[in-house]
């Protein structure tokens, strides 16, 4: 008896040489078809296929063209039936994935209550301007965006540091204590920002401050192999965080400026970047695989701006996967989680702009008490794929997307195309005129076991959504 484990692609059928008396689907989340001796048959986990001659091959072929699917089979010669398995078995919990294959079970229920306030379509296309919520009353050289409702504020030196709230629809800006020598960027639950520490050549380090992200609560300090030059003040412009190679990226002052790429201990990943003149100095953006050190009069021009690739940290081509053209001089931006971009002119206005062409089709809020009794409930967007109505009672009716929706008014930011992979279950207090309503795929996710995202529903009202870790 012979077990034959298979991964087959969407539409993939392969070729297995196998000799025996039968064909046994041990497992398989989904029908597939067997073809033996030219006689296709489908089969689903349980079936047994007897050929009425023995054979030496077959072939099987994943009959979803979305989806990938794990199979198990069992050839052998006699009949299954008599075959005693005898031994321990051990069980590894995990859960399914579209592609078939188990990974740990990390589900978490989230209890969320959904209300949608604007229910008017907007559209924009790459490089327009969505809101000019506000203009800085004082000079603005450096900005950093810790969600998509608080950014902080400093000026070109790293002084007069500000904290904005209630950005965009209700902008208060404060003014706070010193936090570091330029704009910092959010690497998980922390802050970081680079400060320039010792005064004589022999100890001018650029050191990192790390803050809780949330309280801005200093809580430690990171040295880097980082030598500040120059007479006076550091000159630091920005740190940021490239995800995809876990790096830290920090333009510190040189010889006409300097990029410098880190590891997550303050050790040079590679040989710093010279850049020309202030060249790269007025924000940086990871986004799409790429880094890219904007420059000041237009972005992703060969005359302002550095590209760099994401995991190998080497300059590219900078219009290789090019920011949209915004026609404003920059003196700085920096992008929010809802991949849109926040830039700063020489007049001080702070406007956000569209990255891709996007439909806004709704906003909504939600409220939360998971685990940490922590409440969330500031308005954000979506581009959830929804008919929205407003009824006579007061309430919305959401028709199309309404998980996407609720996940990215939710999070704050716009979920990957197979967020369904992350989905597994949905409660609601109503979906579908069906009170209450559960939809669940067991161990698969969503999009493992073909559930659409296709549903009506009226809000506000509570749903939960059990996820596994890794969405974002």
């Amino acid at each position: 008896m012979r077990e034959i484990k298979q991964l087959l692609q969407p539409g993939q059928e392969k070729h297995i040489d196998a000799t025996g008396d039968f064909i046994y689907c041990k497992f398989a989340e989904r029908t597939v078809k067997v073809t033996v001796g030219g006689q296709p048959v489908d089969m689903v986990a349980g079936d047994k296929m007897r050929p009425a001659r023995r054979f030496s091959d077959f072939l099987i072929r994943n009959t979803d063209a979305e989806n990938a699917i794990s199979v198990t089979m069992v050839i052998g010669e006699g009949d299954y039936n008599s075959q005693i398995i005898r031994g321990e078995v051990s069980v590894n919990p995990g859960i399914r994935g579209a592609n078939g294959q188990w990974v740990d079970d990390t589900r978490s229920i989230k209890t969320l209550n959904v209300s949608i306030g604007s229910i008017e379509p907007r559209s924009y296309t790459a490089g327009s301007k969505i809101r000019e919520p506000f203009t800085a009353s004082s000079w603005i050289g450096g900005l950093t965006v810790l969600d998509n409702s608080r950014l902080l504020l400093c000026d070109s030196g790293g002084e007069n540091w500000r904290s904005v709230t209630g950005w965009p629809d209700a902008v208060q800006v404060e003014p706070i204590g010193s936090m570091g020598d330029g704009a910092g960027a959010v690497v998980g639950n922390e802050l970081w920002i680079p400060v320039g520490a010792g005064s004589q050549p022999e100890n001018k380090r650029v050191v990192i401050e790390v803050y809780d992200a949330k309280t801005l609560r200093f809580r430690r300090r990171e040295n880097t192999e980082i030598v500040w030059t120059g007479a006076g003040e550091p000159d630091i412009s920005w740190l940021t965080y490239i995800p995809e190679s876990q790096t830290i990226a920090i333009y510190a002052k040189g010889i006409g400026g300097t990029i410098h790429f880190l590891d997550m201990a303050g050790n040079y990943k590679r040989e710093p970047f010279p850049v020309l003149a202030s060249k790269g100095k007025w924000g940086a953006v990871v986004r799409g695989g790429r880094l890219h050190a904007l420059g000041v009069s237009y972005f992703n021009s060969n005359k302002d701006s550095y590209v760099f690739d994401s995991v190998t940290l080497d300059q590219v081509s900078y219009d290789e996967r090019a920011m949209p053209h915004i026609a404003m001089n920059n003196l700085f931006s920096a992008l929010t989680p809802r991949d849109t971009l926040i830039a700063i002119d020489y007049s001080q206005v702070v406007t956000e702009f569209a990255l891709e062409d996007v439909t806004i089709s709704a906003t909504g809020s939600v409220s939360s008490c998971d685990q940490s009794g922590m409440l969330k409930a500031d308005r954000f967007e979506t581009k959830a794929e929804i008919y929205a109505e407003r009824l006579e009672s007061g309430r919305v009716l959401l028709s199309g997307e309404v998980v996407r929706a609720v996940l990215e008014i939710y999070y704050g930011k716009y979920v990957p195309d197979d967020y369904l992979d992350y989905v597994y279950k949905v409660e609601a207090e109503e979906l579908d005129g069906v009170l209450p309503a559960v939809i669940s795929a067991g161990g698969q996710s969503f999009r493992a076991a073909g559930i659409k995202d296709d549903a009506a529903a009226t809000f506000p009202q509570q749903i939960k959504v059990t996820l596994r870790e890794g969405l974002f």
